[in-house]
């Protein structure tokens, strides 16, 4: 058991004692031992067994609900029940937006912001074209993931492109991983390479973030068969 989760295992059983006593004073005895003895349980199995799942998915949302919790008790134990209901809808609906807000950006990704991130790889896209899919994700890293059908006209230019810049790399590169180039993931250089693979041609870019923030690795593909690009984002 490492510091952090038992800090973090602490802080929570605090918070669980409050959720026990201040229903519990108000009189509300039932919710008052369900509420704590739950949370109780959950905290102090996840804590000696060491289940390392259970506190990096369950202890936030622990963590949330003892929060709209307590700030509807602690107004309802100085008969400010009104107050109380309006507090903890405000937070309830604060953390509803906070957890939902990766699939929030997903539905609003337009076709602008594509062009945008494209443009930071000096990508631009003369034609029109659609959107095919897009997802972002992740909890300890974060990735972001966008493909596009282009015309046959921005296709071919693309292409030549990545092989016309200074940094193409001559032949096919499989297996190439741009940041396993890097020095230093942290502070290093700002790292380009564009390639081709057997099914793709690739213009890649890793650059650090500074020391304590996880580097950018961004990748971005044309298809050699269909008319396909397909943008890659990974914070790790």
């Amino acid at each position: 058991m490492n510091h952090f989760n038992l800090f973090s295992g602490l802080i929570l059983l605090g918070l669980t004692a409050l959720c026990f006593w201040l229903p519990y004073r108000s009189g509300k005895k039932i919710t008052a031992i369900l509420v704590g003895s739950v949370l109780g349980v959950i905290i102090l199995w996840s804590l000696l067994a060491e289940i390392e799942f259970l506190v990096i998915f369950i202890w936030p949302t622990l963590l949330i609900f003892q929060i709209v919790f307590l700030s509807y008790w602690v107004f309802n134990v100085f008969n400010k029940k009104k107050i109380g209901i309006i507090i903890s809808s405000i937070l309830s609906m604060g953390f509803l937006l906070l957890i939902l807000s990766p699939w929030i950006t997903d539905w609003t990704f337009s076709k602008s912001d594509a062009k945008e991130l494209l443009s930071e790889q000096n990508i631009i896209l003369n034609d029109e074209f659609s959107l095919v899919k897009n997802e972002s994700g992740g909890f300890r890293d974060y990735y972001h993931i966008f493909i596009l059908a282009l015309s046959n006209r921005d296709k071919s230019r693309l292409i030549e492109q990545v092989k016309s810049e200074a940094n193409y790399l001559d032949g096919i590169n499989n297996r190439f991983y741009l940041p396993e180039l890097a020095k230093d993931r942290y502070k290093g250089d700002t790292l380009y390479a564009n390639y081709e693979t057997e099914w793709h041609y690739k213009k890649a870019i890793f650059y650090p973030n500074g020391t304590g923030y996880a580097p950018t690795y961004r990748v971005i593909s044309i298809s050699k068969e269909g008319n396909e690009l397909k943008f890659e984002e990974i914070i790790d």
